[in-house]
């Protein structure tokens, strides 16, 4: 069973770049890790949060796209926690973790796991409404990687651009292809595994 949620919690301009920081870490609670240029943003999709604790990781992409291309993941799926490689300790990717998933890499040789945790979270913004997100509960549990495109799914919703929006660590989404050729910025940090979603 997945229980997915999602709240808007404000609004938000994203800089046109052309480039991936992808998974960059950082303290939520001091900000240290955020490089200077990506300060101002990450402190407002952070701004909502009551408690800020933890390592945090920040992603922003940008690109130029072609119509019916997509910035992101193209079928309905969960994040999960992510975790940074951490140099001398050695992990099996291909384990599962005890979720019975397999880890997806990430960049920085990090991982993703926990797409059954009910703790952790996003924060996602973009400049072009190109996501759908699926509020609810719904039967079965994520597959490999989080996907979840073997689940029944209701309609869902999209997402605005320069909206910021708050999901649970199972909140469902998708990068939905570009309905025309644009420029798109999308931003996301994925909270810490310990996180516990708050209702604003």
């Amino acid at each position: 069973m997945i229980n997915s949620r999602i709240q808007t919690v404000g609004t938000i301009s994203l800089p046109a770049i052309n480039t991936e920081h992808a998974m960059l870490p950082f303290d939520l609670a001091t900000l240290e890790g955020v490089a200077l240029e990506h300060l101002e943003i990450v402190k407002q999709m952070i701004s909502s949060l009551k408690v800020r604790v933890g390592t945090a990781f920040f992603t922003l992409h940008g690109k130029m796209l072609k119509k019916s291309e997509t910035l992101r993941r193209p079928i309905p799926h969960t994040d999960g926690n992510y975790t940074a490689f951490v140099r001398g300790v050695p992990y099996n990717k291909s384990h599962t973790g005890g979720n019975g998933h397999s880890h997806r890499v990430g960049h920085g040789g990090g991982r993703h796991t926990g797409y059954t945790n009910e703790k952790g979270g996003i924060i996602i913004a973009s400049t072009f409404a190109a996501c759908k997100a699926y509020e609810g509960v719904f039967d079965g549990e994520p597959a490999e990687g989080g996907d979840c495109s073997h689940i029944k799914l209701n309609d869902g919703f999209m997402l605005g651009a320069g909206k910021m929006y708050y999901g649970n660590n199972r909140m469902i989404h998708e990068s939905l292809p570009m309905t025309q050729d644009v420029h798109r910025t999308f931003a996301r940090i994925s909270l810490p595994e310990t996180h516990e979603y708050e209702v604003n």
